[in-house]
């Protein structure tokens, strides 16, 4: 089944900025609407860093920076609790990505 980040990414890929966010938005509020679950904070955290790529290829780098900042935040507070998994992984791309825009 298509879920609303891989639509994201197809319309990531193939130009449309636009749709792309919107897709990834609603793949964000999914996932928000579940309650403390390590899979809806992992795809929180994805559609984060998702919803960055978008804004950092239009220019809007704080924006960008800001969702990288919000996928962080969820990340560390995972591995709070649970410090196994690809969590660790996770955070060090969101870390590089930092550094790169």
């Amino acid at each position: 089944m298509i879920n609303n980040v891989e639509i994201g990414n197809y319309h990531f890929q193939t130009g449309s900025l636009d749709d792309a966010m919107r897709y990834y938005k609603k793949a964000l509020k999914l996932a928000k609407s579940i309650p403390d679950s390590i899979e809806a904070k992992r795809d929180m955290s994805v559609s984060f860093i998702n919803l960055a790529n978008p804004y950092s290829e239009l220019g809007n780098i704080s924006k960008a920076k800001s969702y990288l900042e919000n996928a962080k935040i969820v990340i560390r507070a995972v591995l709070e609790h649970y410090p196994y998994g690809d969590f660790n992984d996770i955070l060090r791309h969101i870390n590089e990505r930092l550094k790169t825009i």
